[in-house]
């Protein structure tokens, strides 16, 4: 038991040291070695150790100062109860709680965002993407686009009033923007959409107009061209195929069919048909079929019609067995040409229901021109326009019926008299000193070529 000590420089090797009071360390050297273990209720200032493996717990700390990595391990590896977390570079998941005063995170290599991303404010914008990828894209916009035909918009529509706007800033003529429909597993960036429908530019000026266009690819190789099948032009009209110049076009390579009715089954709808023989073809044609029919009507490229074949031999073209004409009882059927006087022929059909007594069936022309009649592709009779008929004679007629050949009667043969009371036959119209037989009054006489005359008398 000794007072305080102030010049003891060593005490030797103590079996134990207890220190009522505080333990102080000055000079250069502060340092305790050899420990196996240190507990205090306090320790101030810094504590330098080797590493110590078996540290479980460190209390409540008002700060940690670490000049390293702080490194996690086991199955449990959380850090909780953080008002803030400041670091150069996180790497691995950080989970955190809503943080709403993030401004900024810097470049980052990828985002997996478990959840929603919602923007606010007036600029909500996704700036320099190179593809985004979602199982679905919704929009709340309200406004409403006003589509109807013939109807004016309420307001401009600029691009900002739609949901959805796809910008093409080139002004290449044939540039285009649109969407792609990817219906494979593979990558986007060396697979041939599916489908895409694309809004193409059709001239180079600023704010020109666009063709809508819709395509698809029918195969199963990853990288093959699209094909082009339906477009909506600026002006429009819509083509089936290439681009055309009326409301509604289908030009396609080789043949072509349309088909409308109520359903696909026998006389349940109509077809019609484009058959692509060659170019400039006449027999290029199109066909009008109902369902399970052929060639119901057919017009050819050379401006022939057919009814029940495909192969028209003149304008207008008929096949068919029986029943194949049937008209009303006016006007069955009208004809004409095309020359500089024209010429028309027609067939009417006499007799109203009720009227038998004014039945009948007229065939001619309706100007001043003859009816001609043929038998194995020659004229047989011709009727002038002055109604005189000559049988196997071309040349015109000389009397109100006139034949090139012999005249045969198996019964008796009548001339009545005329308004002269005259009954005469002559073996020349037009011509004197011919044969002729002349009945006036009671006297009848024969004058031959020879001028020789007999008298001979006939029965009253």
């Amino acid at each position: 038991m000794t007072a305080a000590q102030t010049n003891i420089t060593s005490v030797g090797t103590l079996a134990g040291l207890t220190i009522d009071g505080n333990l102080t360390f000055s000079g250069v050297s502060r340092s305790i070695t050899g420990l196996n273990s240190l507990s205090a209720s306090t320790i101030t200032g810094s504590l330098s150790t080797a590493a110590q493996t078996a540290i479980t717990s460190l209390g409540t700390l008002t700060g940690l100062t670490i000049g390293g990595s702080l490194t996690f391990t086991g199955a449990s590896r959380t850090i909780t109860g953080l008002s803030s977390v400041s670091a150069t570079n996180i790497t691995g998941t950080l989970a955190t709680a809503s943080q709403t005063n993030v401004t900024a995170i810097g470049n980052l290599t990828g985002l997996v965002v478990d959840g929603n991303m919602s923007f606010v404010g007036a600029s909500r914008s996704i700036t320099g993407l190179a593809s985004l990828t979602a199982t679905d894209l919704i929009s709340t916009e309200n406004t409403q686009c006003n589509t109807i035909s013939g109807t004016t918009l309420t307001y401009p529509m600029y691009s900002d009033s739609f949901s959805l706007t796809l910008r093409n800033s080139s002004l290449v003529s044939s540039s285009y923007c649109g969407i792609a429909l990817h219906n494979d597993t593979g990558s986007t960036s060396n697979t041939t959409p599916s489908a895409a429908i694309i809004s193409r530019r059709t001239s180079t000026t600023a704010y020109a107009g666009s063709n809508i266009e819709f395509m698809t690819r029918d195969d199963t190789l990853q990288a093959t061209s699209l094909v082009k099948h339906m477009t909506i032009a600026g002006d429009g009209k819509v083509s089936i195929g290439s681009t055309g110049d009326k409301d509604f076009n289908i030009l396609t390579a080789a043949n072509a069919d349309f088909r409308f009715g109520t359903l696909l089954g026998n006389r349940n709808c109509i077809t019609m048909s484009w058959t692509y023989v060659s170019s400039n073809s006449t027999s290029n044609r199109l066909s009008f079929d109902t369902y399970g029919s052929t060639n119901t009507l057919v017009l050819t490229a050379g401006d022939r019609v057919c009814v029940g074949g495909a192969a028209p031999t003149s304008k207008f073209h008929v096949v068919g067995d029986s029943g194949i004409l049937y008209g009303s009882w006016e006007r069955v059927a009208e004809f004409g040409n095309s020359n500089a006087t024209p010429m028309k022929a027609g067939l009417i059909i006499y007799g109203e229901p009720g009227g038998p007594n004014t039945n009948g069936v007229a065939f001619g022309t309706y100007t001043n021109d003859p009816l001609w009649f043929m038998v194995n592709g020659s004229t047989a009779m011709k009727l002038t326009p002055s109604k005189r008929l000559s049988v196997d004679k071309t040349a015109g007629a000389e009397a109100t019926i006139h034949s090139g050949g012999d005249v045969w009667a198996d019964g008796l043969f009548h001339i009545k008299q005329n308004v002269d009371g005259k009954a005469v036959y002559r073996t020349n119209w037009s011509q004197a000193n011919y044969l002729a037989m002349e009945e006036a009054a009671t006297l009848t006489h024969q004058i031959d070529a020879s001028n020789k005359t007999s008298s001979i008398s006939l029965m009253d």
